[in-house]
């Protein structure tokens, strides 16, 4: 006795296309010309930040990447100038910025005017226009250097990951290097970890919350530049007002 045969199956009908089972699984970037680039990829087209670099969003084409706890916000000026990465205490540099315009309208505009009838009364006078024009060009040029010093890199380090050959084979150098844990990194002499911004930074000055970062090699100039104009202008005011 032969088997039985299988029963035949049925044809398929038109209606079986449109069933979800056999529907195409769109991509969210069908549609696209390109898709976005891959996270990896998209770090990787940084200059040598290494492993401390993760993305500020859950999107793979964030155009914010972190450094440590400090955030790219131009990657072009970055790449060309060390400059537009903003530390994690950027508020308080806004802050700065509005304390200064503060300042500048009570001793270029309420200030004076009182000390100007305090003058008539006496027969005297004071140059308001030149007074207030020098007041406000003090307003953007202490400003101007708040945010070079803000947006400028302190000097961040990523390397070596290993130890430089001079300094393995003589002891008196390899006494002068420091492993950092947290970078993973092997610090030089003139290199420290900031536990703020979360990276090494080459010549730490120190970390100041008003700069929003660490002042270091990289942006000292614009520091001492920028203490120097708030300086001159305090004691510009002072003199312009009680004298």
């Amino acid at each position: 006795m032969s088997a039985p045969s299988s029963p035949p199956s049925d044809p398929p009908s038109d209606n079986d296309s449109d069933s979800p089972e056999s529907r195409p699984m769109l991509s969210a970037f069908d549609g696209i010309a390109s898709p976005p680039p891959s996270r990896a990829a998209f770090l990787s087209s940084l200059p040598a930040l290494g492993d401390i670099v993760s993305s500020c969003c859950l999107s793979n084409s964030c155009a914010c990447p972190r450094v440590g706890s400090s955030r790219v916000c131009n990657l072009a000026l970055y790449r060309s100038h060390n400059f537009c990465i903003t530390g994690p205490h950027f508020p308080a540099t806004v802050f700065i910025t509005l304390f200064i315009g503060g300042a500048t309208w009570f001793f270029g505009f309420a200030a004076i005017d009182a000390k100007d009838q305090l003058s008539q009364a006496t027969g005297g006078g004071v140059n308001k226009p030149l007074h207030r024009s020098i007041c406000v060009l003090f307003f953007f040029l202490t400003n101007a250097l708040l945010y070079m010093t803000a947006c400028a890199d302190p000097g961040i380090v990523t390397g070596p990951k290993e130890l430089p050959p001079e300094a393995a084979e003589d002891p008196s150098e390899r006494s002068k290097w420091r492993f950092c844990e947290k970078c993973q990194i092997y610090q030089g002499p003139s290199v420290a970890h900031c536990n703020d911004c979360k990276v090494c930074i080459e010549e730490l000055d120190h970390h100041c919350p008003w700069m929003s970062k660490c002042v270091g090699k990289g942006n000292m100039l614009w520091f001492k530049l920028f203490n120097l104009s708030w300086i001159v202008y305090f004691v510009y005011v002072l003199m312009r007002l009680f004298s």
